[in-house]
């Protein structure tokens, strides 16, 4: 096989296994084998309440489920770190896997990330050079006018931003080009 097919046909693949439902679990799953006993108990604990969600996730819940997300009064939490970006989305994609939401409504980011994560959903994205976390309440289309934020909302998000904010700030074990790195 040529070098330009070989590289064209291994790119095919990896956006097939994007496209893949399910595909940040398994990256997650497989990081957890890999490192899961080289991480603190809390972080563990951490990241096997973590699942990430992406678009067939988000077609289920609009067809399926006939939810929306996002309720006036959600809260959400911003950081200004422009320089903790680059760190933060190269553990993301060690972790999670590349992010399946390339569109940002509204918004120009660099990733996004839709989680699930102690039955909440969480987006986690950069905006304008900070880290912005966002806490989503799904809800019946039916019941769209007498909708608030779901119970614990605030306390979930801001458990769910330290513990990721502390993976980007501690030392973690990466997978990288066959070798473990500690970033």
């Amino acid at each position: 096989m040529r070098i330009i097919e070989s590289i064209l046909r291994e790119d095919e693949l990896e956006r097939e296994s994007e496209e893949d439902p399910n595909y940040g679990n398994s990256v997650l799953l497989q990081y957890l084998e890999f490192f899961g006993e080289q991480l603190e108990e809390s972080m563990r604990k951490f990241l096997k309440d973590v699942h990430v969600l992406d678009r067939h996730h988000l077609k289920s819940l609009k067809e399926k489920e006939k939810l929306e997300l996002h309720v006036e009064g959600d809260p959400y939490l911003k950081y200004g770190w422009p320089a903790l970006l680059p760190r933060l989305f190269f553990k993301l994609v060690h972790m999670f896997g590349y992010p399946s939401l390339k569109v940002s409504i509204g918004y120009e980011s660099s990733f996004r990330y839709l989680f699930e994560y102690k039955g909440h959903i969480i987006e986690l994205r950069d905006h304008e050079g900070g880290i912005v976390f966002y806490h989503l309440t799904p809800y019946s289309v039916e019941q769209e006018d007498n909708v608030t934020p779901l119970k614990g909302a605030e306390e979930i998000l801001k458990e769910f931003a330290e513990n990721l904010l502390r993976i980007v700030m501690d030392v973690t074990p990466l997978h990288y080009g066959g070798t473990k790195i500690l970033l």
